[in-house]
Order: structure tokens, then C-alpha cells, then sequence
């Protein structure tokens, strides 16, 4: 994931958890090339358990996602198998987590990723079309997204303050009661990280070092990453 640029950060105003991700034609291009896309996917899903794991954590049922498409160019929109890629991974987020996503905030999208919108759109639910919000650009481009996160919980390339931290499993964060305030979240988590820098180790299977078991926390959630049978071979 580090690699792909995506990363748990912060918590928008509703205190859901929020996951940015910023894709890297060059990156992903060249891990299509070195890697199965079977890996691909599963790297891509353990993401998304790791948000559902979140979300347990902090009493919330959902996660935002910030996509920064700053880096993206044509190379991507007209590379078949890329696409094809992103399809499959459109369809597997709406088939195995359908109501995962409480906005999707396009930032710097330009007529590049138009283009690749339209190509995408047809596969997407109408509900999944309602959550997605495009921010303005340049200067409106922090003020629409002020509109859902805090500058506490935004990066500093979003002009917000927070320390870039990732949000994993804090064990703190867990006696905090649930509606706890974004802002005081945000704080919690900052301070956690600076007094045990260890909280925010991932081990190989991409949980945070001494993370509790999902078990811990009720029914493993359906349609969990390590019971799908993804078939991707048209890709």
C-alpha cells in the first residue's frame, strides 16, 4: 500500500475514518508488468480490511475517501490493462463492500480522469454516483474539502495540520466514548503515536503490531478479504 500511496489518515467530520490515496501512473504501471494482478488485488482488499477494522474500533460504520489524482495523466486512461484494472477494482469494492463508503472526494481530477470517469461510470451503482463529490480546483480545492474534513485531519499538502501519522490500531483511541469529536480523535492519535511510535508497525500480513484479532470484535465481517475467490484472468 505504501507503494501505491494509500494510507488511513485522520477522521472526516462525522468521525469517519479517512483513506487517501493518491495513484501513481508510473507506480502502478510498473507493478502491473512485475506482479500477478491476484496480488494486486489482494493488496488492494487487505486495504479495505483494514478500514472495516477501523471502523469497528471507532464505533462508525463507514470511511471517506480522498482521491488525489495530481499525478495522473492519459498514459493511464489509455492503458488497456490499467483500466481493466481499475474496473475490476471498482467492481469488487461495490460487489464485497457496498455501502463501505460514505464520501469519495475527487481532488484534482482535470480531463484526465473525466476520461476515465466515463469509462468507469457505467459500472457503478447510482448510490455509489451520489457519494462521489468532486472539489473545486486551486484555491476552492481547500475549501470544498473544509466542507468534510478538518484541517487538524487533513495533510499538509491539503494546507491541513496533521502530523502524517497513519491511522491504525491505536489502543487508546479505544477507551475514547463513541461521537467523540474528529478534532479530539485526531489529537489522541497524534499523542499516541509520539509516546509509542511501535502502534504504528504493520507486520506482513498488514496489521498493525499488536493489533487484536478481528475475532475480537464480534462476527468476522462477510465477504472478509481471505474468503474471496477472485477471478481476474481476463485482466
Amino acid at each position: 500500500t505504501d507503494a501505491l500511496n494509500c494510507v488511513y489518515k485522520g477522521f472526516d467530520r462525522e468521525g469517519h475514518p479517512v483513506y487517501f490515496d493518491r495513484p501513481d501512473p508510473k507506480v502502478l504501471g510498473v507493478l502491473l508488468v512485475a506482479h500477478p494482478k491476484e496480488l494486486l488485488m489482494r493488496v488492494h482488499l487487505r486495504s479495505m480490511e483494514q478500514g472495516r477494522r477501523l471502523q469497528k474500533m471507532y464505533g462508525v460504520d463507514r470511511v471517506t475517501c480522498v482521491i488525489d489524482f495530481n499525478m495522473m495523466s492519459m498514459s493511464m486512461v489509455t492503458n488497456p490493462s490499467a483500466m481493466r484494472f481499475m474496473k475490476a477494482l471498482a467492481h469488487e469494492d461495490q460487489t464485497m463492500y457496498p455501502e463501505n463508503m460514505r464520501f469519495m472526494l475527487i481532488c484534482n481530477g482535470g480531463w484526465t480522469f473525466s476520461a476515465a470517469y466515463k469509462m468507469i461510470k457505467p459500472i457503478l451503482d447510482p448510490r455509489v454516483q451520489q457519494k462521489i463529490h468532486f472539489m473545486g480546483g486551486k484555491e476552492a480545492l481547500y475549501t470544498d474539502l473544509g466542507k468534510f474534513i478538518e484541517a487538524c485531519n487533513l495533510p499538509t499538502e491539503f494546507r491541513g495540520t496533521h502530523n502524517g501519522e497513519h491511522l491504525l490500531d491505536i489502543p487508546v483511541l479505544l477507551k475514547l466514548p463513541k461521537g467523540t469529536a474528529p478534532s479530539v480523535l485526531a489529537s489522541a492519535a497524534a499523542s499516541a503515536a509520539h509516546r509509542n511510535p511501535d502502534n504504528f508497525l504493520i507486520d506482513d500480513s498488514g496489521i498493525a503490531a499488536g493489533s487484536p484479532n478481528i475475532a475480537d470484535f464480534g462476527e468476522k465481517p462477510s465477504g472478509a478479504a481471505e474468503d474471496l475467490d477472485i477471478d481476474i484472468d481476463e485482466l
